[in-house]
């Protein structure tokens, strides 16, 4: 899709924004995009300044969306990161997957392997260990380097791993004599680390299930187990026991932190003992007193697009007040204390943190509500295309009319089979098109040309006579075959009337039971 953005690089519009976010001239604001044509923008200015990319969104849905068609526009996976599930309970229970995915996200976005970055508010409103403690936590072992067996176990317990005698989840290790098995988040299996003395000799991936070895690698990263882990405290989780042993004291004091009180004591206690305390989220400020939001993480020369400004605005208040609303009632019931619990940026820390960026605001009719005072305003002509219904003849009304009129038309299809069946469908309808596998150049006026991609709409450009379309706009959706559902000798019951005492009945609630009367 090269050609396609360094077209739309032509457009007044973008090159005024390409020149903005290199002159210092944002924030700025776009209107007059919708969805697609976001990406569509913020790729090919991303592209024109020759900088890495961060889209920011209101919700997840949107950032999926967006994602895929980031990835098809720049042909680099984009780096998704989500909202945290906050964990404040002491019998909390979340999916450990998404923590870990936030984790594989966040280590890409530090070690600068991020060119294209796509989040949610809620994630970057979030705060995290700094990326540094990040860097110091992950650790990668190659085939023929050297490691300390030791001071390797070591840094796996501070990084949150639990020592096991055989590997059999995400953030367990085991130790027998000189083979180490590591089971680190976001791999599909753990690997097995052979030594020779200090030296790696072998690595490779094994099934946990019949624990045999199934495919050798030469490297293997290794991520902290968790996102906030008690080790990080300065000083150990002695210190931090010590910390709410402080603040127990000082709410005993207090007529309604009797319970607090109780909750800080029984917890410093499990600190001291090596238990493990759940709902670590409560003591995210004892223990990262210096923890960062997700907008630290952010390539240093990226350029940020806001997309619907006002919409990221108002999730950004929705947010913190239901979070004001969920530690209150928290704190009422004893189970968290207001000093040791600041788990978001306010909104004004975070666009102060953005306001490093150059920053664009992506928005579809122009408003006064920016969340960033904008330098500039801008306008752009685009129109997103909605779907033909499966209608190909209706439809190929639409590509004569481009044709007439000298408009030149890109369609995009999912693969080299579905690009080769539409161009038949086309040629027997007398519509002549250029099948172009590679993308090596875009249509000519006047010209359709079929090329591999995918967007999750299609969009007209006016001033540069171009139309994009894709697939599923010009074909009908494959529909799946009903099932004939065969009848059911069961029958509901009418009235009570219809039952004799000693009938065999089955109730939606308690099951089967048999008939004796009614009383």
């Amino acid at each position: 899709m090269d050609a396609f953005l360094k077209t739309l690089q032509t457009l007044p519009e973008v090159a005024e924004l390409v020149s903005r976010v290199e002159n210092g001239g944002c924030p700025a604001v776009l209107t007059g995009t919708q969805p697609v044509q976001r990406a569509c923008v913020g790729a090919a200015v991303a592209a024109g300044a020759g900088r890495p990319m961060v889209f920011l969104c209101a919700d997840e849905r949107e950032a999926r969306q967006l994602a895929g068609d980031l990835q098809s526009l720049t042909g680099e996976m984009p780096v998704t990161l989500l909202a945290r599930e906050w964990q404040f309970r002491p019998n909390a229970v979340s999916s450990r997957e998404w923590e870990r995915s936030r984790l594989a996200a966040l280590h890409q976005m530090a070690a600068g392997n991020a060119p294209v970055v796509v989040a949610t508010v809620d994630a970057l409103l979030a705060r995290t260990m700094p990326p540094h403690r990040l860097a110091e936590l992950s650790m990668t072992l190659e085939t023929g380097g050297r490691a300390d067996l030791k001071e390797l176990t070591d840094r796996l317990l501070q990084a949150g791993y639990s020592r096991c005698d055989q590997v059999e989840g995400v953030g367990q290790f085991a130790l027998r004599g000189g083979i180490l098995d590591v089971f680190s988040p976001l791999m599909e299996q753990p690997v097995r680390c052979e030594f020779f003395d200090d030296e790696i000799d072998s690595l490779g991936r094994f099934d946990p299930g019949t624990q045999r070895r199934t495919e050798n690698v030469s490297s293997a990263l290794l991520l902290p187990a968790a996102e906030l882990l008690p080790e990080l405290t300065p000083g150990g989780t002695a210190r931090l026991a010590e910390e709410l042993e402080k603040l127990a004291g000082k709410y005993a004091r207090k007529d309604s932190g009797h319970n607090a009180a109780q909750t800080l004591r029984a917890d410093a206690e499990r600190f001291r003992n090596g238990a493990g305390v759940a709902g670590l989220d409560r003591y995210l400020n004892l223990i990262c007193p210096d923890a960062a939001g997700g907008a630290d993480y952010l390539p240093p020369d990226a350029v940020v697009f806001l997309c619907e400004g006002g919409r990221i605005e108002q999730r950004v208040k929705n947010v913190l007040l239901q979070l004001h609303q969920d530690t209150e009632t928290l704190m009422e019931a004893g189970l968290m204390v207001g000093d040791a619990a600041e788990v978001c940026l306010s909104g004004e820390a975070l666009f102060a943190r953005l306001a490093d960026f150059p920053v664009v605001m992506l928005d579809a009719l122009p408003t006064s509500r920016h969340p960033m005072k904008p330098r500039s305003l801008l306008a752009i002509s685009a129109r997103q295309l909605s779907s033909y219904g499966g209608s190909l003849e209706t439809a190929v009304t639409d590509l004569e009319h481009y044709r007439n009129t000298g408009s030149a038309v890109l369609v995009l299809c999912g693969g080299e089979v579905r690009a080769n069946n539409l161009l038949r469908l086309l040629e027997e309808r007398n519509i002549p098109a250029v099948l172009d596998l590679k993308g090596a150049a875009m249509p000519a006026p006047g010209q359709l040309r079929i090329t591999v991609g995918a967007l999750s709409a299609g969009c007209e450009w006016p001033e540069l006579k171009l139309a994009v379309l894709t697939e599923g706009q010009l074909t009908a959706p494959t529909q799946k075959k009903l099932k004939l559902k065969k009848d059911s000798n069961r029958q509901k019951l009418q009235s009570f009337t219809d039952l004799s005492p000693g009938d065999l009945v089955v109730h939606v609630h308690h099951g089967i039971g048999r008939f004796v009367g009614i009383q």
